[in-house]
């Protein structure tokens, strides 16, 4: 592993506070998104043993800072949840139906799926001139291992 370049990494903020560069662009990336965002960093005054370090808070037009979410972790994840609960530039209700309208349709195609795997497989039993069949448990019963057989008398 290379030595860590402590100019390339860090960005001295003075009074020996030192900021990795990629925390501080995301901080910097959040308040452009919008300029009420704040991105806090919670020392030991400011917060417990289990709780995260850094907490996102908007500035409200009455001038007070109310929290939004806490994280461990300053990454492109803080982004995302802020870009998906931005209610006022994404149709957030829009994009849960469509997600959840997917959902649905792809079970309704699972399930006339295993319908028309049953109903072929039960013609065939019926249509066989043989005394006994066997079919992998799994197309019976969901539940079992596909090792298993079921055997039809």
């Amino acid at each position: 592993m290379p030595p860590l370049d402590v100019q390339q990494a860090y960005i001295d903020m003075g009074w020996g506070m030192l900021v990795e560069r990629d925390v501080l662009s995301i901080a910097r990336r959040v308040n452009e998104y919008d300029p009420n965002l704040k991105v806090q960093f919670l020392n030991d005054a400011n917060c417990g043993v289990g709780e995260p370090p850094y907490r996102i808070v908007e500035v409200c037009t009455d001038g007070i800072e109310r929290p939004l979410f806490s994280v461990w972790t300053l990454d492109e994840k803080v982004l995302q949840r802020i870009y998906a609960a931005d209610q006022q530039k994404w149709d957030v209700l829009g994009r849960l139906d469509r997600s959840n309208a997917q959902a649905k349709s792809s079970e309704r195609n699972r399930y006339r799926d295993r319908m028309e795997e049953a109903r072929e497989i039960t013609t065939t039993v019926l249509r066989s001139p043989k005394d006994t069949f066997s079919v992998p448990a799994d197309i019976v019963d969901p539940d079992r291992s596909h090792k298993e057989k079921v055997v039809f008398k």
